[in-house]
Parts: structure tokens; sequence; C-alpha cells
């Protein structure tokens, strides 16, 4: 989709044809939309009076007083690279592992703060309900499997006990 700051946020909602992305466009639920962001404005501003809370008992820490992040010296340090040197780095699989690990813990948070809105859209409660229907089809199955498994180690520790006392016998 190409940006176009000149375009007010209304026309996009309202004219499909001004967007290419299908989730832009007016299919009839511009109220549920309306709702969705009135809820992700109301967590912004909770979320806020907690980092305001959190800064007040931190501004007495050492570390509150730092100005630069680890994150800032990151994009530092990325931002001095290249753009040819940005895609070896990029391609490094020590940079892809520590890169990863960064993504899922990102994305942890992501799931936390954008679960409320899913469980409140119809499409996501169903996409929720039929994931839980499905842990529960697979829980069943694994325990089973499971279950079988340390049957199986559990006859094979036993023959092999057994194997080991006509040995000790025999001698």
């Amino acid at each position: 989709m190409q940006n176009n700051d000149s375009m007010p946020y209304d026309s996009l909602l309202h004219n499909p044809e001004a967007v290419s992305d299908p989730l832009l466009q007016d299919t009839g639920s511009v109220a549920r939309l309306d709702q969705q962001i009135s809820r992700m404005i109301e967590l912004r501003d909770q979320m806020r009076q907690q980092v305001q809370q959190q800064g007040t008992t931190e501004n007495r820490s050492p570390q509150a007083r730092r100005k630069k992040t680890v994150w800032d010296e990151i994009r530092e340090e990325l931002n001095d690279l290249t753009d040819g040197q940005k895609e070896i780095l990029f391609a490094d699989p020590e940079y892809q592992q520590r890169d990863a690990v960064i993504a899922n813990i990102a994305a942890q948070y992501q799931m936390q703060l954008l679960i409320p809105y899913v469980l409140d859209d119809e499409d996501g409660r169903k996409a929720l309900e039929a994931q839980l229907y499905t842990i529960r089809a697979k829980k069943d199955q694994l325990q089973a499997k499971e279950r079988a498994e340390l049957q199986e180690f559990k006859a094979w520790k036993e023959a092999k006990a057994q194997k080991a006392r006509k040995t000790d016998k025999a001698e």
C-alpha cells in the first residue's frame, strides 16, 4: 500500500478504491473498528499510567537516570552500517539467533497486550475457540502417546533387568 499522508483517515475507511489493503476497506464494520480503536486508546492510556507510576519509583534508582537504552545503542550501531553491511549482518546465523530470541520476547508481550482485543472481536473469539479445541484434542493424543511410551520404556527396563539377573546367575 502506498503511503499517502495527504489523505485523511476517514477517507481511507470510506473510499475502498483509495486503499489496496482489504483490511482497511469499508466492509460494514467501521463501528467495530472504532470500538477497537477506542479500546486500544484506553489500553494505551492505562499503559502510560503504569509507566508513569513505575517511573516515579524508578527515578530514585541510578538505572532510571540513564537516558540511553541498549535498544537505542543497537539502533545507532545499525544506522552506522551501510545497506550492504546490514545485509551481511542480517544473514549471520548468530545475529539471526539473537534476533529471533528478541522477536519471541516481543511477540509474547504483544500477545498479552492484544488478547483483550482478540477476545472482543467475533472472528478473534472464534479463532481462539478453534485453537482451544485443537489443543484439547491434541492434548489427549499427546498424553496417550506419552503413556504408551512410558509403558514401553518400563517394559524395556524390566526386560533388561531380568536379562541382567540371568547373566548374574549364570556367572
